[in-house]
């Protein structure tokens, strides 16, 4: 019998465990955000200190050119592309901290850490973004503006990485506090459009690129994958919304 309900008294306690490791581990994420921050930022930096040494101390590539601006765009891609996982991670383990039943974790605000994140890979995106656009504009066109027009109005490609580039510029000098307090409910409404990066980014890759690599399909399928979530996301939000407002007018009539 002692034996017994030792044992019950032991399994009785495992869902307090648990619920405190949860617990201690999303507070030591949010308490660290801003070192973890610190970290994504000095990863940033890595990719274009790796471009600028290329630039400036490799005399074996062939067509440096070529390199610098594959490079730039791949890891531009690569920090969008993980920009653009965090919403959905956030809903996902939201998902399975619901049905395991944890004491914390069911709320967007547990996992608040993930979204300063979220900014600091966009800051990496746009950073690459811009190296990826100045190795074209200087390199390619010789900082000449009538070369820019005319690429743009004739090259369906060029037009679409400018778009895009355009669209995560304007994300970024929004992505601020004092911004965010500025423009209020568009605040969001402008944030919306990081969508439009997801298909110009498609466009660009596919027609700049003569011959697609494996990993090109990499981040074709997940940037796709991504925007088929958040349609999802979008069309069962508003038929939660549609039902509710027709559940009122019935409950009013």
């Amino acid at each position: 019998m002692g034996t017994s309900n030792k044992s019950n008294r032991c399994m009785n306690l495992m869902p307090l465990i648990h619920s405190f490791s949860e617990m201690h581990l999303l507070q030591k994420c949010n308490r660290l955000r801003k070192r973890n921050d610190l970290l994504l930022f000095t990863a940033m930096l890595l990719p274009a200190a790796y471009l600028i040494s290329i630039y400036l101390f490799d005399n074996s590539q062939i067509n440096i050119f070529e390199t610098l601006m594959t490079q730039s765009g791949n890891w531009a891609l690569i920090f969008y592309i993980l920009a653009y996982t965090i919403s959905p991670f956030q809903r996902l383990i939201i998902a399975i901290a619901k049905s395991q039943k944890w004491l914390l974790g069911k709320r967007l605000t547990d996992w608040n850490f993930l979204l300063t994140h979220r900014r600091t890979l966009g800051l990496a995106s746009f950073h690459l973004c811009a190296w990826h656009f100045l190795f074209y504009f200087y390199l390619e066109l010789d900082f000449l503006l009538d070369e820019l027009l005319y690429e743009l109005t004739h090259r369906i490609a060029i037009t679409a990485g400018m778009v895009a580039f355009i669209v995560i510029a304007i994300l970024f000098f929004t992505s601020f506090k004092w911004a965010k307090r500025r423009l209020g409910r568009n605040w969001q409404r402008i944030h919306n459009t990081t969508h439009i990066i997801v298909l110009a980014a498609i466009l660009h890759v596919v027609w700049m690129t003569k011959l697609l690599q494996w990993y090109h399909y990499i981040y074709i399928f997940s940037l796709l994958l991504l925007l088929i979530e958040r349609i999802y996301q979008f069309s069962r939000g508003r038929n939660h919304r549609f039902f509710e407002r027709q559940r009122r007018r019935r409950k009013y009539r």
